[in-house]
C-alpha cells in the first residue's frame, strides 16, 4: 500500500543519507514475493538512479517462486529466469552480487555454480556468492567456482548469539578460502533488541 511504500521510501533515502550503499534483496523477499525488488526498484529510478555507481545491489535466488518444477532451488533455468525477473523488477542492467540462496541437493551443485559463472559471463551480476550453505556444500562450491574463473567472493549466512551454526567449521572455512561473510539476522529478527531483552 502506499503507507508501506512511503515507509520503505523514507527508510531507504534515511539509510543512504547516512551513508548505507549497499541494499541486499531476494527474488521472494516481499509480501508477495518479488514486490520487495519491485518497490526498491521504483525507488531507486526516482532517488537513487544518479548514485547507481556508488551502490552495492545484491539479490538472490533459491526460494520457490512459480509451481512447477523449476520454480524452486537451484537449476540452471530457475537461476537465470530468477535473476532476469529481478533485473526486471528492478530496472536494472545488472546486481553486484548474485547469491544462490540456499543449498540445492537434487541438483547437481556443478549445474548451480556453473550457473553462476555464466551469469556473471552474461554480465548481468559483477560477482557471485552463495547463502546458508553448511561448511562441506560451500568448500565444495568455492573450488567448482574458482576453477570456473568466477571466485565466489561472499557468503551469507544465518549468525546471532542463538544461532551460532557458522562457528562450527565455517568461519573457519571462510578465512581459509579468503571469502567474505555478511550475516542475516545478527538481531535474531528482533528477539536481541530490548523490546524482549
Amino acid at each position: 500500500n502506499d503507507a508501506d511504500f512511503k515507509n520503505s521510501r523514507n527508510l531507504l533515502k534515511c539509510a543512504f543519507d547516512h551513508g548505507i550503499t549497499h541494499f541486499d534483496l531476494a527474488n521472494n523477499y516481499g509480501p508477495p514475493p518479488g514486490s520487495a525488488e519491485k518497490n526498491f526498484g521504483k525507488i531507486l529510478k526516482k532517488d537513487f538512479s544518479s548514485y547507481r555507481d556508488e551502490l552495492i545491489i545484491s539479490t538472490k535466488a533459491g526460494y520457490g517462486m512459480w509451481p512447477g518444477p523449476y520454480g524452486d532451488l537451484g537449476s540452471k533455468k530457475f537461476l537465470v529466469a530468477s535473476l532476469d525477473q529481478s533485473l526486471q523488477r528492478m530496472g536494472l542492467a545488472y546486481v553486484d552480487v548474485f547469491y544462490h540462496h540456499r543449498p540445492d541437493y537434487d541438483t547437481p551443485l556443478e549445474e548451480t555454480m556453473g550457473t553462476l559463472d555464466l551469469i556473471v559471463r552474461q554480465g548481468k551480476a559483477l560477482y557471485v556468492g552463495i547463502s546458508n550453505y553448511p561448511p562441506e556444500a560451500a568448500e565444495k562450491a568455492f573450488k567448482i567456482l574458482k576453477d570456473l574463473g568466477t571466485p565466489c567472493v561472499i557468503h551469507q549466512p544465518n549468525y546471532n548469539l542463538f544461532n551460532r551454526w557458522v562457528e562450527d567449521g565455517l568461519l573457519e572455512l571462510l578465512g581459509k578460502s579468503k571469502v567474505g561473510a555478511i550475516c542475516f539476522s545478527p538481531l535474531a529478527q528482533g528477539m536481541l533488541t530490548d523490546k524482549y531483552l
